[in-house]
């Protein structure tokens, strides 16, 4: 998961009588909500020519065009909710392939600020796939292996029909559950988020981004290191948690800092021993000269007031 976005309540309502003036109103988006949140949510891409696969929430061909203006293809698999979305011809789509066989496909080809981008459809089952893309064909997918449908025909007997995806919906298929299956991940007990109980809102987002990065880090250790290693693929993420915890206990890098503050320690602690050992003067003393003492003082246990800025005890103890 390399982008997310915090979103947090309003302060205040709407139409707010106590401080109309004082409440901040956030900025007009410049495309629409959707259209810049994926701006925001794709800025490392920019300029990168990679495919950005879309579920139906980001169904907004304004959204689409503005990432191809950047360098970022992507697709997005259309539905109907109360209306078709903008510029889509849903019903005239669904009229004119519902009668072709199965895995049939057509696009509709379009134009947005003077940028290219397709409405493909494909007949399934029971219904037609759409999606709106700005890159790809209609051409078979070199690797994605054959899709099955079950049908029941008239005596009851079930059938399979097998067809090839399309290079856009095949990678539709093959990535729509990337975040979800990041999120099963986060999710799989025992999951931090779960054991770490709390009532504290800056705790809970705190291990919510603290499981991300787990599972972040899970995959990645994955991705990298398989080459060297085939048998990483079938590591499980209690495995792998297991596997960090103990790096995180045998930290070379801690372990070799704790050990020069030890040491330091060590060091300071004997050296202010030696400086600062104290000791009773002999009897009669009255001060140290050069390598002896000086014993002419009168009382035996001869007090002085200590010699340190601001003390005034007297002691015959010195260091």
């Amino acid at each position: 998961m390399f982008a997310i976005e915090m979103v947090e309540g309003k302060d205040c309502p709407k139409e707010c009588p106590h401080c109309p003036k004082e409440c901040p109103k956030p900025d007009t988006d410049k495309h629409g909500p959707t259209c810049d949140l994926l701006l925001r949510l794709c800025k490392t891409m920019f300029q990168s020519g990679k495919v950005v696969i879309l579920d139906s929430g980001f169904c907004v061909l304004q959204g689409l065009i503005e990432l191809r203006k950047v360098g970022v293809f992507a697709s997005a698999v259309i539905k109907k909710r109360r209306y078709w979305p903008k510029y889509v011809p849903g019903k005239t789509i669904d009229d004119k392939m519902k009668n072709e066989e199965l895995g049939a496909t057509n696009s509709v080809k379009g134009k947005l600020d003077d940028y290219s981008y397709d409405i493909f459809c494909m007949k399934d089952k029971d219904w037609v796939m759409k999606l709106m893309s700005t890159y790809g064909g209609l051409t078979d997918h070199p690797s994605h292996p054959a899709a099955r449908r079950v049908f029941k025909n008239n005596q009851g007997v079930y059938t399979n029909k097998f067809f090839k995806y399309k290079q856009p919906f095949a990678n539709h298929y093959l990535y729509r559950h990337a975040v979800d299956d990041h999120n099963h991940l986060r999710h799989a007990i025992p999951s931090i988020e779960s054991t770490w109980v709390t009532h504290r809102w800056p705790t809970r987002v705190f291990t919510f981004l603290l499981a991300i990065s787990e599972v972040n880090a899970y995959k990645a250790y994955i991705y990298f290191k398989s080459g060297e290693a085939p048998d990483l693929k079938d590591m499980t993420l209690n495995q792998f948690r297991r596997k960090l915890a103990m790096s995180l206990i045998h930290n070379e890098y801690l372990i070799t800092e704790e050990e020069a503050t030890r040491s330091s320690k060590r060091r300071k602690r004997g050296r202010n021993e030696i400086l600062h050992e104290l000791s009773s003067a002999p009897p009669h003393a009255k001060k140290f000269e050069g390598t002896k003492w000086n014993l002419t003082a009168t009382a035996r246990y001869q007090q002085y007031v200590c010699k340190h800025p601001g003390c005034s005890i007297r002691t015959r103890n010195f260091c």
